[in-house]
């Protein structure tokens, strides 16, 4: 998870493999094991991915995007995006303290509870990003 959040901070090319493809695998998974979720725990997890894919869509606004050398869209996450990274590991820390505070302990050990809020986050931040880079007038590699 490091990998993926410092590499929004080196300057790249809009790669659609990586754009579509990060929040498929992450959603995959996450569905997956979302069948042994209790009730509860589902309400929950749903409200976590539409805070999630909030702060994705937010985040994506603070990215740079411009027109590489090469001809191609280049993409580069800014402290604003540093900001709002540190932002959504407050407010997931913040929920997991809620949970236990109500009594309804979160369900750590199920990969959904993971991976479902970062496809959310991803899928909105990337597609964001990759409508910014159209208006650019050229096509992601």
């Amino acid at each position: 998870m490091l990998f993926l959040v410092a590499r929004q901070f080196m300057a790249r090319e809009l790669n659609v493999v990586w754009l579509v493809g990060l929040p498929i695998v992450f959603a995959y998974f996450g569905l997956n094991n979302v069948g042994s979720l209790a009730p509860a725990a589902l309400t929950l997890l749903a409200i976590n991915i539409a805070v999630a894919t909030a702060l994705g869509a937010v985040r994506a606004a603070t990215f740079r995007v411009w027109i590489g050398p090469r001809g191609v869209p280049l993409m580069q996450g800014t402290l604003a995006t540093l900001g709002l990274w540190l932002a959504l590991i407050a407010v997931r820390t913040g929920w997991y303290a809620m949970e236990s505070a109500v009594g309804v302990a979160p369900d750590t050990a199920n990969l959904a509870t993971y991976l479902l809020p970062l496809a959310g986050t991803f899928a909105a931040q990337n597609v964001i990003v990759w409508l910014r880079s159209q208006s650019l007038g050229v096509a992601a590699a």
